[in-house]
């Protein structure tokens, strides 16, 4: 894999283009797929057109756009292409992505010709090399179970660690994701999400800034647990020793 100075700056211009467009931290996006969307493919090359469009579909849907917002920057990507997809291919490479069942992480051989290498990549050196280690023992040697309310645990314990897994930013990652996916990782219904949310943010656990969800602008959530795990404050474990919650 050859890596020279115009493939870095075009994959760190490329990022930069589209975080500013998305009005996203740069360092979330990765180069090379944002590289990717930015190039035009021709019948033949490699990756080929399909894989490509699930690539970029992939990515986009990590970094939070919703299933019509990525469908029409493909359609916008593939009208570069020569010959562009069927209208029934690039579609089906959006349908996939959101399937949950693709994710392309690092070293995979489709970056070959996008790859900045590591040394040079933001999304390596602030998202993947920086992935934080906890011990979940902490969480309940803290006293947190009886601390939380049942739908901030499950939140919490089961859907954002699942979401770190499928988005593969790693514990104490950044994710986007919008409630209906947190409500069905998580098992509640939709209209505690967001209670659940917002008390985990109030004491600490996680980072939190509400997406919108206005039909006419749809934006996901932005979430982020704090590792290593905080201990309870002062008040909250004066509230528990009291009985209260």
């Amino acid at each position: 894999m050859t890596i020279n100075a115009a493939k870095i700056e075009d994959g760190l211009i490329a990022s930069s283009d589209l975080a500013g467009e998305l009005n996203h931290p740069g360092q979330d996006i990765k180069p090379c797929i944002a590289a990717m969307l930015e190039n035009s493919y021709c019948r033949g090359d490699t990756p080929d057109r399909n894989t490509a469009a699930l690539i970029i579909a992939c990515e986009l849907k990590r970094i939070g756009l919703n299933e019509s917002e990525v469908e029409y920057r493909i359609q916008e990507w593939n009208q570069r292409n020569r010959p562009p997809l069927r209208l029934s291919e690039y579609r089906k490479a959006v349908k996939s992505a959101f399937s949950d069942r693709y994710n392309y992480g690092c070293y995979n051989h489709h970056f070959e010709n996008t790859c900045i290498g590591r040394e040079n990549c933001p999304f390596f050196n602030h998202v993947l090399s920086q992935r934080k280690t906890y011990n979940n023992r902490i969480f309940f040697r803290y006293r947190w179970p009886e601390i939380l309310s049942n739908s901030a645990k499950d939140i919490y314990f089961l859907a954002l660690v699942e979401l770190e897994r499928l988005k593969r930013v790693g514990p104490g990652g950044r994710i986007y994701s919008s409630h209906r996916q947190i409500a069905k990782l998580a098992g509640l219904s939709r209209r505690i999400i967001k209670k659940g949310l917002e008390e985990l943010h109030s004491i600490g656990l996680i980072d939190y800034r509400p997406g919108l969800q206005h039909i006419w602008r749809k934006k996901a959530s932005e979430i982020r647990r704090i590792l290593p795990i905080p201990k309870p404050s002062l008040e909250l474990m004066t509230k528990l020793e009291k009985g209260e919650k």
